[in-house]
């Protein structure tokens, strides 16, 4: 248990009359993936017969033991919340979820310790080095025309490709003359025939802001009459697991795996790209058997084509149709792509799935299904002015879940329209506008519909960034990414990075400040001022690495349903990171400071101490990794101290030639002084690799999770699971 815990108590409210306790949980789809600096929104509902009083997201960054607790709005039984741009910094952020409603009973998502098992969301870097791919032919393609088109993309970093820096090359031979250049694209004509047998391609190129490309080098092979219109590389397996359930909880919420009992589970994945005739080709297949939370994700079932002017993606794929609120949302369904007018003029339509419908018996709880269907065109005048339109409509699958949940299905349609325009020197301006209507409920309810508008300032240099967004949304204002509520919201967000040329010092910065109401009623209107900063500082390259940071978050919430809320969290964090060749070290002390003013919270007041020491060993043929943290958590009232050891090691070599091997393994131990907290957690996995021959490999896994609750010993389980797959490389 973490140190964070603790903030349970913060939902502690005045007496009030005991009700009967009944069993409650959390409705809540997890977003799959998120940009850099983007804006994710969390929708969730509570189901319990008792309203939410409060509720809270905790987050970190992975790799940070310390979480940052964020004050979800509360609208009846519906809960929001979003992650702060900062924040969203790859490879990702860990999160879990906690409310309290008013008879003071706290539920979390996850339900089994959550601290300790939270959610991930992987974070995609933004691109910071300026580089060129091929598309067609690809490294080790066959292709059969005498005259293939070459076709080269680069990326807009730095400004694009510089005009004339741009060279390619077949065999020595330069078909720059030949090349012709759309945004972002090349696409080269050679002068002559290519002979039967293999061939070399290169190609390079500058940025305007004088960045070279890394260049490309590769061969592929002409043949006669080639018949080889599939042309796929990549890797497919194929395996079985076995469950175990040792120990069963009288709630199976609390298991991290989804089975009531010993189950056998099929395991499928292929991953590969290429060529069909002359499309580009990327099939994925993957599939577990074993995701509670089944979400459209691009890399579980999905095929893509794509040729010079037009795409087409099938199953689960991913994209960003603005809206506000909508960014790199997941869709399992169908998607056409289509350019116009010499790349000046793109236009998509898609349509399907935006989230599956979980049902948990055992639990009664699920969430619904949700359709997304829309249209975008997107017209570029010249290199630094474009402009977005599009439609959509989303509604929730009513009938998706049996009767018993609190969610209420809904249904909206947005238009708007983004026009964007590059101010040079790395700077760039985005506005946005959109109008929206919507049915608050499926089922017979009433219609609303509202605006949203957005402007956006950014620029990104070679020694760093900053960006400033303002976004003013009315009360009836329904976005397709966050379907459940509308907000009356008014809100600004900056942050900022700055480095020197060298890397010796690195700060970076943010700052999101708003008031919103929950609902179009006025029930409660929320406040938020929140700011972080963080250097790190390496004076010499033989030095240690030095830490620091600081950061305050104020947030007040006036409502006629629930107490006030009123209060102010404070964290100081310090350390330092050295590396001795091999072998590399660092330690971090976090100091958190909660305080309630409003008076509604008695006792909530804390004080937080956490300390995290790492190391990591790197040999030949042996990696060592290991950490271990202490938690102190005090109540300021009471004078209460809960206490948490947590550890982890992680052991990865190859013992022998073609035999790999990581072992991991690690816990917690948390205990206060007034017997109202007592619990372990160990979480093990082993992992074995034996590559049999140059393409194919078997692979075994072993995972093991355990949690032990000493004061509530129904909680408490055990599962393992066990899995065995066969790989090959194509």
């Amino acid at each position: 248990m973490k140190y964070f815990h603790a903030l349970l108590l913060i939902t502690v409210l005045a007496a009030a009359p005991a009700r009967a306790q009944t069993s409650a949980s959390i409705d809540f789809a997890p977003p799959g993936l998120a940009q850099q600096g983007g804006r994710v929104t969390i929708s969730a509902t509570l189901n319990s017969g008792v309203p939410p009083a409060y509720a809270s997201l905790f987050i970190r960054p992975i790799g940070q033991a310390s979480y940052l607790p964020l004050v979800l709005r509360v609208n009846g039984s519906q809960l929001q919340g979003d992650i702060p741009s900062a924040m969203l910094v790859p490879p990702g952020v860990e999160y879990y979820l906690s409310v309290t409603d008013i008879d003071n009973q706290t539920v979390t998502f996850p339900p089994a310790s959550p601290a300790a098992n939270p959610l991930s969301l992987p974070v995609e870097p933004r691109p910071t080095v300026f580089a060129l791919s091929a598309v067609y032919p690809s490294s080790g393609s066959v292709v059969a025309e005498a005259r293939p088109l070459v076709h080269i993309e680069f990326n807009q970093v730095g400004g694009g490709l510089a005009p004339g820096t741009f060279h390619a090359y077949v065999d020595g031979m330069d078909i720059t003359p030949g090349c012709q250049f759309e945004e972002g694209e090349a696409f080269c004509q050679m002068g002559w025939d290519l002979g039967i047998g293999s061939h070399t391609l290169l190609a390079g190129g500058q940025s305007r802001e004088q960045q070279w490309a890394m260049p490309l080098s590769y061969g592929f092979t002409r043949a006669e009459g080639a018949r080889r219109v599939f042309d796929l590389h990549g890797r497919a397996s194929a395996g079985m697991s076995y469950v175990s359930l040792t120990r069963k909880p009288d709630n199976i919420m609390f298991i991290p795996l989804p089975v009531s009992g010993d189950r056998y589970l099929p395991e499928i994945e292929a991953a590969g790209s290429g060529y069909l005739g002359g499309l580009e080709a990327v099939v994925a297949v993957k599939h577990t058997g074993i995701d509670r939370q089944e979400q459209p994700s691009p890399d579980r079932y999905s095929v893509s084509l794509s040729g010079r002017r037009w795409g087409l993606d099938l199953g689960d794929f991913r994209g960003s149709w603005t809206d506000l609120g909508l960014s790199q949302a997941q869709l399992r369904g169908a998607r056409i792509k289509k350019d116009f007018a010499s790349r000046k003029l793109f236009a998509e339509a898609f349509g399907g799935q935006a989230r599956r419908a979980i049902f948990i018996r055992e639990y009664n709880s699920g969430v619904y299904a949700r359709y997304l269907y829309g249209a975008s065109a997107l017209w570029k005048a010249g290199e630094r002015l474009s402009l977005r339109v599009y439609g959509l409509s989303g509604r929730d699958d009513g009938g998706s879940l049996p009767a018993g949940t609190a969610a209420v299905p809904a249904g909206s349609r947005v238009g708007g329209a983004e026009l964007a325009a590059g101010l040079g020197g790395g700077l760039s301006l985005t506005n946005e506008m959109a109008f929206s209507g919507y049915s608050r409920n499926l089922r017979g309810g009433g219609y609303a519909s509202g605006r949203a508008l957005q402007s956006r300032i950014s620029q990104d240099w070679s020694l760093g960034s900053w960006s400033a967004a303002y976004r003013d949304v009315s009360p009836d204002f329904a976005s397709q990414g966050n379907s459940y509520l509308q907000s009356d919201y008014r809100g600004l967000d900056a942050q900022g990075a700055l480095r020197t040329p060298k890397g010796g010092l690195m700060l970076t910065s943010s700052l999101q400040t708003y008031r919103d109401n929950t609902d179009g009623d006025k029930f409660s209107t929320f406040h938020l001022l929140s700011h972080q900063s963080n250097l790190t500082v390496r004076p010499f390259p033989w030095a240690p690495s030095l830490l620091a940071g600081f950061g305050e978050q104020s947030q007040r919430s006036y409502s006629v349903v629930v107490s006030e809320v009123d209060n102010r969290t404070r964290n100081y964090m310090a350390g330092l990171n050295h590396a001795f060749g091999r072998l590399s070290a660092g330690y971090t002390e976090t100091v958190t400071q909660f305080r309630d003013v409003s008076g509604a919270y008695a006792g909530a007041d804390f004080d937080s101490r956490f300390h995290s020491v790492n190391s990591s060993l790197a040999l030949p043929a042996l990696t060592v990794s290991c950490n271990a943290g202490l938690i102190e958590n005090r109540q300021r009232a009471s004078g209460n101290l809960t206490r948490s050891f947590n550890f982890g090691m992680r052991l990865a070599g190859a013992p022998l030639r073609n035999v790999n091997v990581e072992i991991n393994h690690s816990g917690s131990r948390g205990r206060d002084g007034r017997d109202t907290l007592s619990n372990r957690q160990l979480n093990s996995s082993a992992k074995a690799e034996w590559r049999t021959g140059r393409t194919s490999f078997w692979t075994f896994l072993f995972e093991d999770y355990v949690y032990y609750n000493y004061l509530r010993s129904s909680q408490s389980y055990r599962v393992a699971r066990y899995a065995l797959n066969y790989s090959i490389n194509f």
